[in-house]
């Protein structure tokens, strides 16, 4: 990865360069095992177990420039050679008891589950810096440990009855706990014999998500040709954020939501449909998103959370076309999404002092409330098979973005058009062999409103259009209780990711450019095996894929 920053600040600029190579390695394995209790042809008692055993590590490479520029000449300010390293493990175990009753009814079903599961990490890093400017300095070493502990329990109630002339309802009350703790360790000095632990960068953080929910549903088919779903679900959730090494804690009031859905369909023929659909939906902030704590370890990019972030709402509308003739199905939508409070990460450039008294800038990464954007377009999805062994999907967007951030961010940065595709082909081959390729591609799109990407982070900002090729290829043995899959990611890839990001305005003069190069393909490959044809159940509790092909 090669950054490219530059600021200004009275009168003067500074330009950083820095050049960074990583590579990443890991594995992991995962057991599962369920067990069904058919106590009578209407009660049945599933139980599901499960562990995960996880181990990553990384080795890396920074060379960092750092120079003055004043009166557009050039001056050599600072300079290191960065050797680095993490490793990480982790244990997950999780359980789920599922109780099923079916009534004399046709149609009435209750349901009940109970869910928990927990997962421990240990993680540990190093770096070393070797300075060559200024020629007084001293080399830097530092070292992390970080303790995590995250449970996560529920328990549902469902209940499903028939209404009417051929109508539906559904009900149930869901309450869910995350509670996660996190300590961390930060060890440093001028001499990689005797670190000494920073007690400014500890970090002992607690956070506790508790969300009780009921829901309500209603379904029907008028004249055998308009159907309509109808919900309501209302929401009370409460979090509570302690940050043990600077004896903070943040309880914000409870809050109660309600999430109103609207189904509408209505059917010309077999072939041929129109859908109507509206629905609200909300993502809060994670635990990393709300720490205050603020992480210095890269001391040119500061990274922290913002305990005052509020949840994000989305409120969306869809209008679709279906088509199924044989065996092509044919789906155009139009859309229109408005978010509200939008959470997103933040880059803005800050100055600082360092031990010696010399003043020097860096990055902070946060993140922020947005006011609102709209957002509107179109999405196709098309599928064909072309044999019976050959299948291939198409999905295709293009839409416009508009951000309102109350002049936090570059007007350039808030307004966009973008589009998108995804190729996927699908082979059914004889002896129980099954190969996919996949081909994306996403245009030129701001990154302002998300995540973005990279240990230093990127925030506002352009992202140029990247690609990519996908194979997957699985092998089933003994009546497909054995699996054996592969995938290879990046076969094909646009090699240089680049992002470029500045601030509002020209008055501290922030501007950067961060390239992202990958240097070759990701394999991954997976064993499972089912005993006594064990069948996956539908996962109420994780959005993991199950099974490896789809890419």
């Amino acid at each position: 990865m090669r950054d490219l920053k530059s600021c200004a600040a009275d009168g003067s600029s500074s330009y950083l360069e820095q050049q960074n190579r990583s590579d990443y390695y890991g594995q992991r394995h995962n057991v599962r095992a369920g067990l069904d209790w058919f106590v009578n042809k209407n009660n049945t008692i599933s139980f599901t177990f499960g562990y995960n055993y996880g181990n990553n590590r990384s080795e890396s490479e920074l060379i960092s420039d750092n120079s003055k520029i004043m009166a557009g000449e050039y001056t050599p300010d600072m300079a290191f050679h960065q050797m680095g390293g993490s490793s990480d493990y982790n244990h997950n175990f999780s359980g789920n008891v599922n109780y099923q009753k079916k009534f004399n009814t046709k149609g009435m079903e209750l349901s009940a589950d109970l869910y928990f599961s927990q997962m421990r990490r240990n993680g540990n890093s190093f770096k070393n810096q070797y300075y060559t400017l200024p020629e007084t300095a001293d080399d830097y070493f530092q070292e992390t440990n970080t303790d995590e502990l995250s449970r996560r329990a529920s328990a549902q109630v469902d209940f499903v009855t028939p209404v009417g002339n051929g109508g539906r309802i559904e009900t149930g009350y869901k309450y869910s706990l995350f509670a996660n703790g996190q300590d961390y360790a930060l060890y440093d000095g001028r001499n990689e014999e005797h670190l000494i632990i920073d007690l400014t960068q500890s970090n002992d953080f607690n956070y506790t998500e508790h969300i009780n929910a009921l829901y309500f549903i209603y379904s029907n088919t008028f004249w055998e040709k308009f159907k309509i779903q109808a919900g309501l679900r209302g929401e009370l959730s409460q979090t509570i954020s302690v940050l043990e090494s600077a004896d903070t804690t943040i309880t914000p009031k409870p809050q109660f939501n309600l999430f109103p859905t609207l189904h509408l369909r209505y059917d010309f023929s077999e072939k041929h449909s129109i859908q109507l659909s509206y629905s609200r939906r909300v993502s809060r902030p994670r635990m990393r998103q709300l720490n205050p704590f603020v992480d210095v370890s890269d001391k040119l990019n500061w990274r922290t959370g913002n305990p005052d972030l509020t949840p994000e709402f989305v409120n969306s509308v869809e209008l679709g076309y279906l088509m199924t003739i044989n065996k092509s199905s044919l789906n155009v939508t139009a859309f229109y999404r408005q978010r509200d409070d939008i959470i997103s990460r933040y880059t803005e450039i800050m100055e600082t002092t360092d031990e010696n008294g010399d003043l020097y800038t860096y990055t902070l990464t946060s993140y922020q409330n947005l006011k609102k954007s709209q957002n509107f377009g179109f999405e196709v999805n098309f599928g064909q098979r072309i044999w019976k062994f050959w299948k291939i999907s198409c999905n295709a967007d293009f839409y416009r973005v508009m951000i309102n951030s109350n002049d936090l961010i570059d007007e350039n940065l808030s307004r966009d058009w973008a589009w998108g595709f995804r190729l996927n082909q699908t082979f059914t081959l004889p002896k129980d062999w099954d190969m996919q390729l996949n081909f994306r591609f996403r245009s030129p799109s701001i990154t302002t409103g998300s995540m973005g990407w990279g240990d230093g982070g990127i925030g506002q900002g352009k992202r140029a259009a990247i690609y990519s090729l996908g194979l997957g290829v699985k092998k089933s043995f003994f009546k497909k209780s054995f699996v054996v899959s592969m995938n290879i990611r990046n076969l094909l890839y646009r090699k240089n990711m680049q992002t470029h990001t500045y601030s509002y305005e020209n008055v501290n003069g922030y501007d950067a450019i961060s390239n992202r190069q990958h240097t070759g393909f990701q394999l991954n490959l997976s064993l499972t095996y089912k005993i006594n044809n064990f069948k996956t159940r539908v996962d109420k509790h994780s959005s993991n894929d199950e099974e490896m092909i789809d890419m």
